[in-house]
């Protein structure tokens, strides 16, 4: 039993590592790139996310990876390492650097209805995502019938600018 604990232990320090990595290094490195003139470089695959939560009134900005589903930049994020998306659970306009341009949009959590399609065709979009997020089925993803373990969210934007 002490070997589990060991591990689980080890397991919430390197995760918690690779947290503070991303937070003080990655992500200031990619917001700046993104918003600079050498955006190019990895703006195919990365933007910038920009809101205001909807209870501290708080404003955050921070990278992440998207793709393009049925035209829409979607961002697909675990459940359990993050809790950004929540500000999103109704329509919650937002800011976006995508492609070296400020656009305005509006995200939402996607609904029930479409969720396993689109989280199924960010998944399939990309090796790399597939191998972070898991290449299982969607279905085997769930803890339980109402909770999945990754959650979509979908930004419309004002003018059509993702392909």
């Amino acid at each position: 039993m002490a070997t589990l604990d060991a591990v689980g232990s080890s397991r919430r320090a390197i995760s918690s590592i690779w947290r503070a990595l991303e937070r003080r290094v990655a992500n200031p490195v990619f917001r700046r790139l993104l918003r600079s003139r050498c955006h190019w470089l990895v703006s195919r695959r990365l933007l910038v996310l920009s809101y205001v939560a909807t209870r501290s009134g708080k404003r955050y900005t921070f990278p992440v990876s998207y793709r393009s589903v049925d035209g829409h930049p979607t961002v697909l994020t675990p459940r359990s390492a993050t809790n950004w998306w929540k500000n999103f659970r109704d329509p919650h306009e937002c800011v976006l650097h995508l492609r070296g341009r400020e656009l305005p949009a509006t995200g939402e959590v996607v609904g029930d209805d479409e969720r396993d399609a689109i989280t199924s065709a960010y998944l399939e979009s990309s090796r790399l995502i597939r191998l972070v997020f898991g290449s299982h089925e969607i279905e085997a993803d769930r803890t339980d019938d109402t909770s999945p373990r990754l959650v979509p969210v979908r930004f419309r934007l004002e003018t059509d600018v993702v392909s």
